[in-house]
């Protein structure tokens, strides 16, 4: 029934509704569940007659007894395919049938089952498309006792950090990001909150000894790596980590990161040059013909590996940069008055 044609839905969607709320087997309720799902299409925030319907009707099952019922219905809000204007990608309003499902899939995290609690928090990340006011809910998902769920939170505050990154709100999560990176025993979740902390940009500057640690001395590869793009990510507020950085250009797995962190701070450096100190210009361009020493070693292994090339230029035109900004200096100082 589920995949009937839509002219005819209209006919099917009434006894579909009345099997998912009282037949007593719930495979059956699974089925209709799904079926509906199916008629309403991917995008439950359209107003169309069969989304209406079927609508309020996931949403209840959200509360069903079975846990199979409840996953069920998750996966339309999991799945949901949003229509976006070309102006405001992420400007997204919910219809007022989809805002209904917050506070009920909200609940939800409080469910018994862990999967059940894991695809709920990826289903509010959809809705965070039009409210921070997810937030604590989703900051508190990252301390639940289920690997799963934290991963999927961080994951999420991440996606948020884009969507909201020019929000106050967005700050709200970064203590408890850094909390997770420092101390959550899952690698999945400490990447994932680096992740989290690199789309929220420049905000979650506070961050950064918390990545400097993670990218020297965590045990998980992936969570250095993220680490290192994080901190591309901060710009100038992350030129403490330069020599960690100059370091992990050392290392395969976290050569392209660190090098593409290290160009975003020397270019920060380079357009605030005229604000550095002598000394700061001499350091900044000490560490950037360090770094090129490494990047440009023709006796590395992976010297030419392709998609380092940009990395490269990006070092060399702010090393360039700088040294014309200290040969301007001089030259300034020694002309007679």
């Amino acid at each position: 029934m589920g995949s009937i044609d839509k002219k005819v839905a209209s006919k099917v969607i009434p006894n579909l509704i009345t099997a998912s709320k009282n037949d007593l087997d719930a495979e059956v309720r699974v089925c209709a569940v799904s079926a509906l799902i199916s008629i309403a299409g991917k995008d439950l925030n359209k107003s169309t007659p069969e989304v209406k319907a079927v609508t309020p009707v996931v949403i209840a099952a959200l509360k069903d007894s079975d846990t199979e019922v409840r996953l069920t219905a998750l996966m339309a809000f999991q799945s949901m395919s949003f229509t976006y204007s070309s102006d405001d990608n992420f400007n997204v309003k919910l219809t007022n049938e989809l805002k209904a499902a917050i506070p009920v899939l909200m609940e939800t995290l409080k469910d018994d089952n862990e999967q059940v609690r894991s695809n709920a928090t990826s289903a509010l990340s959809n809705m965070a498309k039009d409210t921070t006011s997810l937030f604590p809910v989703i900051i508190q998902a990252l301390k639940d006792k289920n690997d799963l769920v934290r991963i999927s939170a961080a994951s999420i505050l991440g996606r948020v950090g884009i969507w909201e990154r020019k929000s106050e709100e967005v700050v709200k999560a970064v203590p408890v990001l850094i909390t997770a990176l420092k101390e959550d025993k899952n690698a999945k979740v400490r990447s994932n909150a680096a992740y989290a902390l690199k789309f929220i940009g420049e905000k979650a500057a506070t961050a950064v000894p918390a990545l400097i640690e993670a990218l020297k001395n965590d045990l998980d590869f992936q969570v250095r790596s993220s680490a290192a793009s994080a901190l591309e990510s901060m710009g100038e507020k992350a030129a403490t980590a330069v020599p960690v950085l100059i370091e992990a250009l050392k290392k395969l797995e976290l050569k392209y990161n660190a090098e593409v962190a290290l160009g975003r701070i020397a270019e920060s450096w380079q357009d605030n040059a005229t604000k550095l100190s002598n000394q700061e210009v001499d350091l900044a361009i000490s560490y950037l013909e360090t770094a090129l020493n490494i990047a440009e070693n023709p006796k590395s292994e992976y010297a030419n590996l392709p998609g380092f090339a940009e990395g490269k230029k990006r070092l060399r035109r702010s090393l360039n940069f700088l040294k014309k900004e200290k040969d301007s200096r001089l030259f300034s100082k020694s002309r007679p008055r």
